[in-house]
């Protein structure tokens, strides 16, 4: 039988939805992968994208949920709340680029 060992990591619209659905994949995967699914899109990110990219909420892109049952999505979707923006994930290509080859080679070391 051959295991394999693999990473994900989440990268979306910064909007309610966007973390309503991250929560969904970390509640499905385990309260654990919750930091790997962030590897990528931390907090921390996430306040230095609204700052850079946000766009002003409009309609019903942020809005307050009770929905949320993981930290670390929770932290997020107030940041969003709180600034009243989003950012729309094809604003993030720039950054992914530069981002992703990063965990990539941490995910490699963590294989092995």
């Amino acid at each position: 039988m051959l295991a394999v060992k693999m990473q994900l990591a989440y990268l979306g619209d910064l909007d309610t939805t966007g973390i309503e659905m991250a929560d969904r994949v970390t509640a499905y995967l385990g309260a654990q992968h919750a930091t790997a699914l962030t590897a990528i899109q931390t907090p921390g990110q996430v306040a230095q994208w609204l700052a850079g990219y946000g766009k002003a909420a409009k309609g019903n892109r942020i809005r307050t949920t009770s929905k949320l049952r993981h930290q670390v999505w929770k932290e997020e979707a107030y940041l969003l709340v709180v600034n009243q923006q989003f950012v729309e994930q094809e604003q993030l290509i720039d950054s992914y680029e530069k981002l992703i080859p990063e965990w990539l080679g941490k995910a490699r070391q963590n294989v092995r």
